[in-house]
């Protein structure tokens, strides 16, 4: 019993022991001044914290107690301790691991860790640290370290300050760009850099640095193109001080096209002179965020490259401009304040005349050519002193004494006070220029092939002679003459030709006319003359009688024979016009009246002119539609052998049917299809249409009955003629020998090579060839020996006075009879009375055309084609 007595007491003691010793433990545990922590190894939960890890960190027991000391950590803490943990816990002892804990207040605590690893006896492990705060130390340390690094950091800046002059001695200026570029980029640990010189608008005054090239160039070049697209450097330039970009968000919201490229932050520099933006610096990339260091190091290098390749700008520009004073082709004068020439270039004693010695020291005064008006180098004086030049237009004299034009400009140049220093003068000789606009004046205002005044010049003229003639109380008179058929010579015999008959009618006008008139060329082979000072109308008349027989005189081009004919239409200042334009309309109008009157004649304006010109216009408007209208109907008249009384043949003759004005004769629309080309197509339907009607009288048995059709001079100048007359017979199945081409005399003979030719071919194929309207053009028994006519029709004119006019009975009798002599037959046309016919029998003419038998009928009124003679004929 005392046993167990003893044995319990002894428990007691111990267990009381236990207590007081734990009590111990706690209290030291609970108030030591260092921050105390257990943890479970496997749950990483806090198991227990002292006073000074709640009064160090700011959290209470109750909030911390059961909570995994990861919830503590930051993020790289977390990250530093799930990579050791493993390995402390193994070695059994925690050493000095140096981590930072969130305060409940959100401040990062840096504290350094020690403990060791205790398993209890149920085999649970804890961990037991000491935590000791060291934020402090840390910052001392990081921030010695900063001092340090901005220390070395500056150095190296400095270092490079020093370096860059010496390298821009060694290098040209896109090497040493490239070179500060690298410092930047070394100096503020970028991966990326640029310089952009604003004051040049080209996007190729860019330049990268090797690095950006070979890095992100391919995708940023995309972006970074112009200074008004670069919304990355934009904000530097608004602000005029640096602007950092320093995550990929901040550059997103400057340039998306930027953060795409691969831009993840920026330091944008400009570099400001004289209130300018002259250039733009920019690095970028750096690993880590940048510093005030970096973006004074950036700023600090920017206006040392900027100031050494603006000074190397400078430089070049100074050695460009001596290079430019020495080899100018213009003569350059520099002077002092006092007007001295202190230097000049080798061009002006080139262009002077002078030698360096002849002209240094003198005043510019040595060239003067006395040409220039009173006061004119005291106005250009005064306009150098008010607005600092002057140039223009000058006239010099050179040591020899030629007068010469220059082109002159002075400049003058003030110093630092704002006062004239010296004069710069620079001028060359214009005498070539001058020469040349004198030329471009003249051809301006003269028509090129003829030298004549031209339609701008004219008018100036009219109006010039309008006002004389107003203050005079005089009339003026303007002459528009058109050379009449002039187209078929140029057509036929080439435009050289024609060029050359213009030029002789220039000079034969220019040479009737005075001084104080003037004669015009319009284009083409339309002129005009303009007469002032006239007293009356009569005056233009008498001038008019005289240009017809002048220009109608037989010229020789190219040894060819050639006589052309005008028609000359007159108006009248003030009676039909008083200005330029209107006394041309008019005089227009009545020249087209006199080729209606015949050609070869000249015609007064009368207002009645107005309504025949627009009645024309109608005219060829309505007529370009008639084919297309089916208005065209061919009549026919008989040519009748009047020996037997029956018809030999029909002369195809061309009808309008206007739907207005009725049945128009050929006389009003012929002529108007030939101007304006509209006959081409007109006598292709002709021909087709003959044709067919020819066809018709063969199928009906009258198969020995020949069609005739006239062709115009502009058909005549086809070249595929030939082939259409061809083409058109084999459409209708007809012989050649059932088609007849009648054709006058002059278009004969506007190109005898080419109609000789043409008509050669035709009469192998069986047509026969006519000469219409004989013995009213240029009559020629060379001409007929020269072509394969068949027939001779006597004009109307000569038959109609045959029996009372003894000279038409006598050329009717010799063309019958040369005719014969031939073996050409004649046919008269316009025959209308029995004794016509029996005078034109009686001298051998046996075949007549004219009204005695028929006049021209529409095909369908022609039946039977057989006529009998008169009875008084027979």
């Amino acid at each position: 019993a005392n046993n167990l007595q003893r044995m319990a007491r002894a428990i007691l003691e111990r267990e009381a022991a236990l207590v007081a010793s734990e009590e111990r433990y706690r209290a030291l545990f609970s108030d030591a001044p260092l921050a105390y922590q257990s943890v479970d190894v496997d749950s990483l939960r806090l198991i227990e914290v002292n006073d000074a890890w709640l009064g160090l960190l700011g959290y209470r027991s109750n909030e911390v107690v059961g909570r995994s000391v990861v919830d503590f950590l930051t993020d790289e803490s977390k990250t530093r301790l799930a990579e050791v943990f493993p390995a402390f816990v193994a070695d059994g002892r925690i050493s000095d691991f140096c981590c930072e804990l969130r305060h409940h207040d959100g401040r990062t605590i840096t504290v350094l860790i020690n403990g060791r690893v205790h398993r209890g006896p149920d085999g649970e492990e804890r961990t037991h640290c000491i935590l000791t705060d060291i934020s402090e130390r840390k910052r001392s340390e990081e921030a010695r370290q900063r001092a340090a690094s901005l220390l070395e950091q500056q150095a190296a800046r400095a270092l490079a300050m020093l370096d860059l002059p010496k390298a821009a001695e060694t290098m040209g200026k896109g090497a040493f760009i490239q070179h500060g570029l690298a410092e930047v980029e070394r100096l503020t640990g970028s991966r990326l850099s640029f310089v952009y010189f604003l004051a040049e608008p080209d996007a190729a005054q860019i330049t990268w640095s090797r690095a950006t090239r070979d890095g992100l160039l391919p995708a940023i070049s995309e972006w970074l193109c112009a200074r008004t697209l670069a919304g990355i450097w934009q904000e530097a330039l608004q602000r005029r001080a640096p602007v950092l970009y320093e995550d990929q968000r901040a550059v997103l919201a400057a340039s998306q096209a930027a953060a795409s490229a691969g831009l993840e932050r920026l330091i944008s520099v400009p570099v400001i002179e004289g209130g300018v933006g002259r250039m733009m610096l920019g690095v970028g990339n750096k690993a880590a965020a940048y510093s005030e260091s970096d973006i004074e190091t950036a700023r600090l290098l920017s206006q040392d490259i900027w100031r050494i390749v603006n000074q190397h700008r400078i430089e070049e520009a100074q050695r460009l401009a001596a290079t430019v004073f020495s080899a100018s082709s213009s003569g350059i004068c520099i002077a002092d304040a006092g007007q001295r020439i202190v230097s000049i270039n080798p061009a002006l004693t080139t262009i002077s005349g002078y030698r360096s010695d002849e002209i240094i020291g003198r005043t510019p005064r040595l060239f003067s050519s006395g040409r220039q008006q009173p006061g004119f180098y005291r106005e250009m004086w005064t306009c150098i002193r008010s607005t600092g030049g002057w140039r223009g237009e000058i006239w010099n004299r050179r040591k020899n004494g030629e007068i010469f034009p220059a082109w002159l400009t002075v400049t003058a140049v003030t110093g630092s006070e704002g006062k004239v220093t010296h004069y710069i003068g620079s001028f060359y000789d214009i005498t070539e220029r001058k020469r040349s606009q004198d030329h471009i004046h003249f051809l301006a205002h003269h028509d090129a092939l003829t030298s004549l005044p031209n339609r701008r010049l004219l008018d100036e003229r009219i109006r010039d002679a309008i006002s004389c003639s107003r203050r005079a109380q005089q009339r003026t008179a303007v002459l528009f003459l058109d050379l009449d058929r002039f187209k078929l010579i140029n057509d036929a015999l080439g435009h050289d030709v024609g060029d050359r008959l213009l030029s002789r009618v220039a000079e034969i006008l220019s040479g009737v006319l005075t001084e104080r008139e003037t004669v015009a060329r319009l284009g083409g082979d339309e002129f005009v003359i303009v007469v002032p000072g006239l007293v009356d109308a009569a005056c233009a008349a008498l001038l008019a009688h005289r240009l017809i027989e002048v220009v109608s005189a037989p010229q020789l081009i190219d040894e060819l024979p050639f006589q052309v004919t005008p028609s000359i239409g007159i108006s009248v200042y003030p009676d039909d016009g008083e200005d330029a334009p209107t006394l041309l309309r008019n005089a227009d109008t009545a020249m087209y009246h006199a080729k209606e009157r015949g050609r070869n004649n000249f015609q007064f304006f009368t207002p009645a002119m107005n309504q025949a010109l627009r009645e024309r216009v109608s005219i060829e408007q309505d007529l370009r539609l008639a084919i297309e209208r089916d208005e065209f109907e061919l009549f026919y008249q008989p040519q009748v052998d009047s020996r037997s009384g029956r018809a030999a043949g029909c002369e195809a003759l061309l009808r309008w049917h206007h739907p207005q004005l009725g049945l128009v004769p050929p006389d009003r629309f012929i002529g108007i299809a030939e101007e304006t080309g509209l006959i081409v197509a007109i006598g292709a339907w002709v021909l087709q249409q003959a044709c067919r009607q020819a066809r018709a009288w063969h199928d009906a048995g009258h198969v020995g009955l020949r069609v005739s059709v006239n062709l115009s001079a502009r058909q005549l100048q086809k070249v595929d003629l030939a082939e259409q007359i061809t083409a058109t017979l084999n459409d209708w199945r007809l012989p050649a020998s059932s088609l007849e081409i009648e054709l006058t005399e002059s278009m004969l003979m506007a190109d005898p090579v080419t109609a000789s030719t043409l008509f050669h071919g035709l009469a192998n194929l069986g047509i026969r060839l006519a000469i219409d309207d004989f013995g009213t053009g240029y009559s020629s028994l060379a001409y007929l020996k020269r072509f394969p006519v068949s027939r001779l029709k006597i004009d109307r004119s000569f038959v109609r006075d045959l029996t009372t006019d003894a000279n038409d009975a006598a050329i009717i009798a010799a063309v019958v009879a040369m005719a014969a002599s031939l073996n050409i037959e004649a046919v008269a046309e316009g025959v209308e009375t029995v004794e016509q016919l029996r005078f034109l029998k009686a001298h051998g003419c046996f075949v007549v055309q004219g009204n005695l038998f028929s006049p021209p009928l529409p095909a369908a009124d022609l039946a039977g084609f057989q006529f009998a003679l008169p009875a008084a004929a027979g």
